[in-house]
């Protein structure tokens, strides 16, 4: 579904029936209202907030709005603290968010995305000889520049010690430093992780995962590798 547009003369007309303020506060909520659809807007679906948290933003929606004699429910911009909670509440659920990840359904759901499309780059990681040694493979779209580590066997990491990061080489980028592919835990056996490169991708050839400072780290030469998966 589209996302109606500030200055469509719909929206336009719908905002001035229902709000009393200036030109300045009106500029204000517009602002507003662009912040939050850039700070939600993602590759991947976002589920839905938890109960808690809905019923948070309901409670705080209830002390900024003020009902008059009409039927119309007026926003009251002359509290001076309205936009700062918008902000605030915008802030929250994108790092809810962020934090959070994607479910294992949504994750699931954009695997199979990847997978389907045409130019899928799958590739696994190389084996050792130890029987115990992890596993797995790395699934890419360049044309979607979005992909998936699976992983299995992988060692359990504390977050606070040590965490994965991965590292995309590509030559187009930059031929002595990889593209920082993001930073990742793993809490089980087996593990769906999304790559989070930080910068586009054009022809990827190999995909790193090293072990790092919590955080990870900017610039890594990936010269002692958990694992290594080359595209040939």
């Amino acid at each position: 579904m589209n996302s109606p547009q500030a200055d469509d003369p719909a929206v336009q007309s719908l905002i001035d029936a229902v709000t009393e303020g200036g030109g300045d506060e009106l500029a204000a909520l517009h602002r507003t209202a662009a912040a939050a659809h850039t700070a939600l807007q993602s590759a991947q679906p976002i589920e839905p907030a938890p109960d808690r948290l809905r019923e948070r933003l309901r409670a705080d929606a209830d002390k900024f709005a003020v009902a008059p004699k009409s039927k119309i429910v007026r926003l009251d911009f002359s509290r001076a603290g309205w936009l700062a909670a918008a902000a605030c509440l915008v802030l929250s659920c994108f790092l809810w968010v962020r934090q959070t990840g994607p479910s294992p359904a949504l994750a699931n759901a954009g695997l199979e995305q990847v997978l389907a499309a045409p130019d899928l780059i799958r590739v696994a990681f190389d084996k050792s000889e130890s029987a115990s040694a992890p596993t797995g493979e790395v699934v890419w779209s360049t044309s979607l520049q979005r992909g998936f580590l699976r992983l299995k066997g992988l060692a359990v990491n504390q977050p606070a010690q040590r965490q994965y990061q991965l590292w995309i080489v590509d030559p187009l980028r930059d031929p002595t430093f990889p593209v920082d592919g993001g930073v990742f835990d793993v809490k089980g056996d087996e593990a769906l992780i999304p790559i989070q490169a930080k910068l586009g991708i054009y022809s990827p050839r190999a995909f790193v995962i090293t072990s790092e400072q919590p955080g990870g780290i900017v610039k890594s030469r990936a010269e002692k590798p958990v694992l290594l998966a080359s595209v040939n």
